[in-house]
């Protein structure tokens, strides 16, 4: 007997570029951008002083006072997420209740810090320590705060691969419910990176954009003049379930998982491999039983760091060779996110099989020749999809590729 199918039945998302799936798709789409000035603090003594911002948000809004104490950033935005995939899901009763939960998280609750670190080593702030410091501070803080609000009591794992957090956690529940674990998993990333101490330590790694350019126009994936990547925030969730699921509730399902690849390259903690990053990415396509020239988007990890847009051009050329297909940057609209960012590309994929499209990569151009990516497009284009590869590579040289089909 086979391994069972997985489906997409409802997904959610939480970014600069909207607070709900449909103004998402439809600012991305149309090519804005969510990167601003930074404005929630002070970035003056730093070089970089743009990041990927939600706009306006208001906490009390969507969480009570005991929840907004006890749930830092990461948290709200990934519980917001996921509620919104739930909803779409249509997942209820007894069926929510054996779901399992997995998240991914790159740096977690990392805003708690600050706070505990001055009412210990500033006693002139006459601050006392939060009670909900610990809480709020740990990485499974998200999954099981899922838990929690939806009653789900099936397996409850967080995953930390840095940048391929999210990607890894959708691959992993899928990976459950292939094995005939159970029938549904929620699961995607989440992170709320954009301090001031954060951005001071990315910067001191010389990995951040400096440019003087615009907001909109300071992360330039695979363009010749990228000079780094630009600091963001936001959440994405996906339900995933088995087709017996799907039958029973006779729910459609949006779109099929179909390939996952989970690979170390084994060699440097900063720096991407070649050989590693290829090797995941056919390994995706052998595990979706598909050849390269069938793949008809590519969803670019795309970061704007010269070493890492290029080793994946490279990647991507040993595996396509002369038969690329269209791409999309999806950082080059919404900056990077970490543990976040390859979640809300898993989603990103979704709505293009969804729709048919390919969205903007903005500021690309000149592109790179040694990116070997001369197909990046500025505007959405209108194209025939029926599998897309997202990927996703991050520190410790962690590889997490997926392959999603449309159920058309």
């Amino acid at each position: 007997m086979g391994r069972k199918r997985v489906f997409v039945t409802g997904m959610g998302i939480f970014c600069p570029l909207g607070v709900e799936i449909k103004e998402f798709w439809n600012n991305l789409s149309y090519g804005k951008s969510g990167v601003r000035d930074i404005t929630k603090f002070d970035p003056s003594p730093s070089l970089t002083k743009v990041a990927g911002i939600i706009q306006n948000y208001t906490p009390k809004i969507y969480f009570s006072p005991r929840e907004q104490r006890s749930c830092e950033a990461f948290v709200q935005y990934g519980l917001l997420a996921a509620r919104e995939a739930i909803a779409q899901s249509g997942i209820t009763g007894p069926d929510l209740a054996k779901c399992a939960v997995v998240a991914g998280t790159g740096i977690g609750g990392i805003v708690s810090y600050k706070p505990a670190y001055d009412a210990l080593y500033l006693p002139e702030t006459n601050q006392k320590i939060n009670a909900f410091t610990i809480p709020k501070m740990m990485n499974n803080a998200l999954s099981a705060q899922i838990a929690i609000e939806h009653g789900c009591k099936g397996r409850n794992l967080t995953v930390n691969t840095a940048c391929s957090s999210g990607a890894n956690a959708i691959g992993i529940g899928a990976e459950w419910l292939q094995a005939g674990l159970f029938d549904t998993v929620i699961c995607g990333g989440a992170e709320a990176p954009v301090t001031y101490e954060l951005l001071r330590t990315w910067e001191a790694m010389g990995v951040l954009s400096r440019s003087k350019d615009a907001p909109e126009r300071v992360c330039k994936p695979f363009s010749r003049d990228r000079d780094g990547f630009v600091l963001s925030e936001g959440a994405a969730m996906i339900v995933l379930e088995t087709e017996d699921s799907c039958n029973q509730r006779k729910k459609s399902p949006i779109a099929e998982l179909i390939g996952f690849a989970s690979s170390c390259d084994a060699e440097s903690l900063t720096s991407p491999n070649l050989e590693g990053v290829s090797h995941a990415i056919q390994k995706a396509l052998n595990d979706a039983e598909i050849s390269p020239i069938e793949v008809d988007c590519i969803n670019l990890h795309g970061t704007g760091t010269k070493l890492n847009d290029q080793t994946e051009g490279a990647a991507i050329k040993k595996i396509f060779g002369n038969q690329i297909p269209p791409c999309t940057a999806n950082k080059s609209q919404l900056g990077h996110s970490m543990g976040a960012a390859s979640a809300i590309e898993a989603v990103v994929s979704v709505l293009s099989i969804q729709h048919q499209i390919v969205p903007p990569s903005l500021n690309c151009q000149p592109t790179d020749p040694a990116c070997h990516l001369q197909n990046l497009s500025p505007v959405s284009r209108r194209h025939k999809i029926q599998n897309v590869l997202s990927n996703s590579f991050a520190f410790g040289g962690s590889n997490a590729c997926l392959v999603f089909r449309s159920c058309n």
